[in-house]
């Protein structure tokens, strides 16, 4: 009897080592499909590392009422950006933020456009008469603003670009201390045009938390003009700087462009995360918002709110809707 239940023990053993090597092993195309299936946005989700993408999924694997998500997007308007900096003195775009040298990188860029036909761009007629007549703009013949027949849909290679990001909170508060890991990940499917300033990710909570574990990881590309989207380099393992304000929020804030080796690389995908938490449970209900926005020439300062629970966007930012999610204290 004792060598019967002595094997059925082994076998109880072999089997639960066997689920667990399999959980903490998931391959990336499972993992992938478990976080689409979940909710995440899809861009997002192909453009997150090896860690994230195991860590999220086994997350909702073993415990998915500890995990959730909350999907949100900027669009910039290329466009806007083009008749903007070529009606703008190069004094006022060096008091913008950008530098002389990025200054004559977006010059040789929208030169090169003007050198491309419709059929190397990929684009509608319309939009490529658009693109031409912003083209074409000097500080002579400014625009007093963008025409709204001008304004050509989300679905042109060239006038806009979108970004996607997903906000993950995960609980993981024991009996007597409330931890939540919160980050925001994101993907520009489209490069933007504007480069020089920084982007910045707004996070704000009520209940005083604390915070912890400031993380960041920035993928960089490089624009392919033809197309709006990307070529297949890669900046990877890039930071973001932050700011505290303490028991109150945190900016992450990251450059659009790096210069290396001679090329422009401007911010294409990434993660940014902190962990909130408290010495002693109140369990009282409260909440975590974030936004993300995407600077543009002159753009103001992005801040947390010293009265409410909200990101403060300034002037000349694009940016996506507030997303917000409840916590416990």
């Amino acid at each position: 009897m004792k060598k019967i239940v002595a094997v059925l023990l082994i076998i109880v053993i072999s089997s639960g080592m066997s689920n667990t090597v399999y959980a903490n092993n998931i391959d990336s195309v499972a993992a992938q499909q478990t976080l689409i299936k979940f909710g995440y946005n899809p861009d997002v989700v192909a453009s997150l590392s090896e860690t994230e993408l195991n860590d999220y999924a086994q997350t909702i694997l073993e415990n998915p009422e500890s995990i959730e998500i909350e999907n949100g997007n900027v669009t910039t308007d290329n466009i806007e950006f083009i008749e903007e900096f070529l009606t703008t003195p190069e004094t006022e775009l060096i008091d913008s933020g950008m530098d002389k040298a990025e200054i004559e990188e977006v010059q040789k860029e929208l030169e090169d456009l003007k050198e491309m036909s419709k059929e190397d761009l990929h684009v509608s007629n319309v939009e490529y008469a658009v693109l031409q007549e912003a083209l074409e703009c000097t500080p002579e013949n400014a625009p007093e603003k963008l025409e709204e027949n001008d304004t050509v849909t989300s679905s042109g290679t060239i006038s806009t670009s979108k970004m996607s990001f997903s906000l993950t909170v995960v609980n993981k508060s024991t009996k007597t201390q409330p931890v939540y890991d919160i980050s925001n990940s994101f993907t520009w499917k489209k490069s933007f045009l504007s480069f020089g300033n920084s982007d910045k990710i707004g996070m704000a909570w009520s209940g005083d938390f604390n915070n912890r574990y400031n993380y960041s990881n920035l993928t960089y590309g490089i624009r392919d003009a033809r197309t709006g989207g990307w070529f297949n380099n890669k900046l990877s393992k890039q930071t973001a700087s932050t700011k505290t304000s303490p028991n109150k929020g945190l900016i992450f804030s990251f450059s659009q462009s790096k210069n290396k080796s001679g090329s422009f690389w401007r911010v294409k995908s990434g993660t940014v995360k902190t962990q909130l938490f408290q010495t002693k449970k109140r369990g009282t209900s409260r909440k975590v918002v974030t936004q993300y926005a995407h600077a543009k020439p002159g753009a103001k300062s992005v801040s947390i709110s010293g009265s409410g629970v909200s990101v403060v966007i300034g002037a000349y930012n694009d940016h996506s809707a507030e997303k917000t999610k409840n916590i416990t204290n």
